[in-house]
């Protein structure tokens, strides 16, 4: 058994050591309140991450020097061929096909026959035409000389005028009907097709062939509202049929109204097609040359992409590297051609990789 002597000194020392600990643990408190943590501001923070870039060995990096140029961008839209001009020759007559005088894949120029029907009894007509034409014409000098004389009244002169123009009517449309047995072609072109075939029987109306105006062709498409405003008639393009095959024309119509469901606009592109060797509704690639731009023409090894995902290049300015965000405006056989670069800038050709916005960097010069 413990004595009472020592339970009381056994407790004296427990509350005097918590008293001590629970001292500590406000005293930290108080301490710690009274330390104030300093932050540091963005700015503080950018320069301390600069000096440290800094001070940092530079990374040697190749770069060459470039000017921009003007370079018209190209704007690529599918299109097809068309034909401009078709012909559906009809008959103007009545009467029994006697002869195809073109048949389908002929090239006809403007007035060539391309159907005959059967003359009948329209010669014939011509001919007592003409004589009604001389008799009548007999007879009104005839009654001119009367009256002359005073042998004849004026209204007998004018009756014969008359009857002299009605048989000139008469005439030509006797002619008329005898020159229209033959269907003559109204357009120069290629016969797509011969409709009638010898026996057939014609009237006014009837189909004879169709005829295609292929020279020029015309290569359509449809630009859209954000674009119509760049380009202009007469320019020079350039189109890719779906046969391989690469053609030149210019820019000859661009529609004033645009499509309600797609907002574009009608762009007709004339493609010389002399010899017919085009078609028309063959898929074409067509280029159509916009404003141009001031541009760098550069390696499509070179572009990077930036933290945000952007598509650019690294410079360097004041031997600090630079990201710049560019757009391509076109591409030929010497590289790719971008804006979004000043006029005279530092281009990065090796190392754009290993290099980042900010950092300090020694440049070794290439030409080109």
């Amino acid at each position: 058994m413990f004595s009472l002597s020592s339970d009381l000194a056994w407790r004296a020392t427990a509350t005097a050591t918590v008293f001590a600990l629970a001292l500590i643990w406000l005293l930290s408190g108080v301490l710690a309140a009274d330390e104030t943590e300093i932050q540091p501001s963005l700015a503080q923070l950018n320069d301390a991450a600069a000096e440290r870039a800094n001070a940092r060995k530079p990374v040697t990096v190749r770069a060459r020097r470039s000017v921009a140029s003007e370079k018209a961008r190209v704007l690529a839209l599918n299109g097809k061929t068309e034909v401009k001009h078709v012909a559906s020759v009809q008959s103007e007559t009545t009467g029994q096909v006697i002869k195809r005088n073109a048949d389908d894949g002929a090239t006809v120029r403007k007035g060539d026959p391309i159907c005959t029907v059967e003359v009948n009894d329209r010669d014939a007509r011509v001919k007592a035409a003409n004589d009604a034409v001389t008799l009548a014409r007999l007879e009104h000098e005839g009654a001119l000389r009367l009256r002359e004389n005073d042998y004849q009244r004026e209204s007998e002169v004018v009756a014969a005028k008359a009857n002299l123009s009605a048989m000139q009517h008469a005439l030509v449309l006797a002619e008329e009907a005898l020159a229209n047995i033959v269907v003559r072609a109204p357009i120069s072109g290629f016969v797509e097709r011969v409709h009638a075939t010898v026996g057939d029987f014609f009237v006014p109306g009837s189909p004879c062939a169709t005829i295609l105006d292929l020279d020029p062709i015309y290569a359509v498409v449809h630009i859209p509202e954000q674009f119509v405003d760049q380009i202009t008639l007469g320019s020079e393009v350039s189109a890719t049929l779906a046969t391989g095959r690469v053609v030149a024309g210019e820019v000859s119509f661009i529609g004033k109204q645009a499509a309600d469901s797609s907002r574009t606009f009608r762009v007709e592109v004339a493609v010389p097609n002399e010899g017919y060797e085009i078609r028309s509704g063959v898929t074409a690639e067509v280029g159509l040359p916009l404003m141009p731009h001031m541009a760098h023409q550069v390696s499509s090894a070179i572009l990077v992409l930036g933290d945000d995902g952007t598509l650019g290049i690294h410079t360097v300015n004041n031997s600090l590297v630079e990201f710049h965000e560019v757009e391509i405006v076109t591409e030929d056989s010497d590289g790719l051609w971008v804006s979004g670069l000043s006029t005279n800038v530092v281009i990065i050709t090796v190392g754009q990789d290993l290099v980042s916005p900010g950092q300090r960097v020694d440049v070794q010069w290439v030409s080109g």
